[in-house]
């Protein structure tokens, strides 16, 4: 499977020549596995605060855009190993590039407190409360 996140590229317009204001162009390729839950669902929110993040930006309605997620983290930190999928109060739920496995990380310290080979693993550890068992 191959897997990739750009780096954010700064894209400058010009209208009427104007110089436009510059934005940045992210692009982010995400296992088929989270692309097939995407088809069927657009993100979640569940009972118990756990969050798998959407392909639109719907934080209007609870949701988080996966896309935009993943950007701000790299801007926050210099992490580029693996991708933020979703996240509850104390732990994130993401694919590590490097392994090509789904994790839960520790919040606080990124120690890897469950894996899983198969994003459906992970969804239905998280959904029933297995994941800290």
């Amino acid at each position: 499977m191959e897997f990739c996140v750009s780096k954010p590229e700064v894209i400058v317009e010009y209208k009427d020549g104007v110089k436009c204001e510059p934005y940045e162009l992210v692009t982010i390729d995400v296992p088929e596995e989270y692309k097939e839950f995407l088809k069927i669902s657009n993100g979640i929110t569940s009972d118990n605060g756990a969050k798998f993040y959407s392909k639109f930006d719907l934080k209007k309605r609870g949701r988080y855009d996966i896309v935009d997620i993943n950007y701000d983290y790299r801007e926050l930190t210099d992490i580029e190993d693996f991708i933020k999928l979703g996240n509850d109060d104390i732990s994130y739920f993401v694919y590590d590039i490097n392994t090509s496995k789904y994790q839960v990380l520790s919040d606080g310290t990124l120690d890897v407190l469950n894996e899983y080979n198969h994003f459906y693993e992970l969804l239905k550890a998280v959904l029933t409360g297995e994941i800290y068992k």
